[in-house]
């Protein structure tokens, strides 16, 4: 679809810039006048440096370089200045129109860009309320930050508080991941990396292929830049996400802060897992530790018995029943005032 427009553009604008230049030849070269048609030639010029930024400037030069060269060839007609003033127009007006049309391209990009990592920051929230596997959690994440096309690769790696890999994620990457794996299990981290495990923030880089000098993915989206952030939620676990970003893109603060709001979103996910699992731990440990506090009164040489605060009996052992003559059924739940009775 964006080639066909493409070219629809550039036969449109040769069809015009045609048009302007048998203009010259017929007002110029026929009539000896060019009071009024080369006001159309703003037309072309305008379209060109809408459509294609400072490339559409060519036009502007093409018809201006044009109409200096017919007005020397007709001097004998055209004594005046007024071409050399509306070339130099044309080429200003075409100056403005580029730089204004590649600014509201930039805007128009960098508000697209952020509505798709907003639509990712979204997209993780819920994930993080849903999933409870680490490992799913973790390439569910890289999943939805490259799936919009916010990113262009991410990976985020966890280790141990001896450093020690535990988990590795990544999407837009496949196969070109492995050599970062193997650097990682080994113990060995890229510069963005290891800066991004003692500075807080975010880490810029700009330029991947000089600044990452010896990453296994420096040379991937050379031409992109790079940010990284440490992942450290109140836990055992902590490690970092890195993404890859268009190199425009990665100056921007409100990039840096959406992209700080990601690594908050999994710090708090991470320590909701943790939490999770030293809930279900402790819940193990109470269970053994009243089944053996169970079997140590169940098998005690002495009477025992529990009531609630109403004097009901909750609870009695096997040498309880046997000094008393009295079961269980019998005994829990009425009122310990039956021991008392005869």
């Amino acid at each position: 679809m964006d080639r066909t427009q493409n070219r629809s553009k550039v036969a449109l604008i040769s069809i015009l810039v045609l048009a302007c230049l048998s203009m010259i030849v017929v007002f110029y070269g026929i009539f000896h006048t060019g009071t009024v048609f080369t006001h159309f030639f703003y037309i072309p010029i305008i379209m060109a440096s809408l459509w294609w930024g400072r490339k559409g400037i060519a036009v502007a030069v093409i018809l201006a370089l044009s109409l200096v060269a017919a007005h020397l060839m007709m001097q004998p007609y055209f004594t005046t200045i007024d071409d050399y003033i509306r070339a130099v127009m044309y080429i200003v007006i075409s100056v403005v129109v580029a730089i204004l049309s590649e600014r509201i391209t930039r805007a128009r990009e960098r508000m697209r860009h952020f509505n798709l990592v907003l639509r990712s920051i979204r997209d993780i929230n819920h994930l993080i309320t849903k999933e409870k596997d680490l490992y799913r959690l973790l390439k569910g994440i890289c999943d939805n930050l490259v799936r919009n096309r916010s990113y262009n690769y991410a990976w985020i790696a966890l280790v141990d508080e001896n450093s020690r890999l535990l988990w590795a994620a990544e999407a837009g990457l496949a196969e070109k991941f492995h050599p970062m794996a193997d650097m990682l299990i080994n113990g060995t981290m890229p510069l963005c990396a290891h800066r991004a495990v003692y500075q807080r923030g975010v880490i810029v880089i700009r330029d991947p292929s000089i600044d990452c000098a010896g990453c296994p993915l420096s040379s991937l989206y050379a031409d992109q830049g790079k940010m990284t952030i440490r992942i450290n939620p109140d836990g055992r676990l902590r490690g970092i996400l890195s993404v890859s970003i268009p190199e425009d893109l990665i100056t921007e603060r409100d990039e840096q802060v959406l992209f700080e709001e990601i690594a908050d979103d999994i710090e708090y996910a991470l320590s909701g897992i943790e939490l999770r699992g030293e809930h279900e731990v402790t819940l193990e440990e109470l269970q053994e530790s009243e089944e053996r506090f169970r079997s140590i009164i169940e098998n005690a040489p002495f009477g025992y018995y529990r009531v609630d605060l109403r004097g009901l009996f909750e609870y009695i052992n096997t040498e309880w029943e046997r000094m008393f003559g009295l079961s269980r059924d019998d005994v829990i739940g009425r009122h310990f005032s039956i021991t008392q009775s005869g």
